[in-house]
């Protein structure tokens, strides 16, 4: 919500990611838990980017091949094979 963009606005990624998953509790969309995703890896929440990216890919399939913030998650969590995968898939 909107107390989450003005944590947002100063770099505060955690606090954002706090909020604006109770956000996504009341609307779990493919776009707002990607968005969370995004967040998470901002703040430095690696495996639970890595969850919510995994949780919006399952509510919509098609963001599974143009997911590259996915493969760099894997990369950052040395997930190699995986991150590579990801990759090939987006090429």
């Amino acid at each position: 919500g909107l107390r989450a963009r003005v944590f947002l606005a100063q770099d505060k990624f955690a606090e954002a990611a706090k909020d604006l998953a109770k956000v996504v509790e009341f609307n779990p969309t493919a776009e707002s838990i990607n968005y969370l995703g995004t967040i998470r890896y901002q703040a430095g929440q690696l495996n639970e980017a890595l969850a919510d990216f995994d949780r919006a890919i399952k509510l919509d399939p098609k963001l599974e091949i143009s997911h590259w913030q996915r493969g760099i998650v894997y990369y950052d969590l040395g997930q190699w094979e995986n991150g590579r995968k990801q990759f090939e898939q987006y090429q």
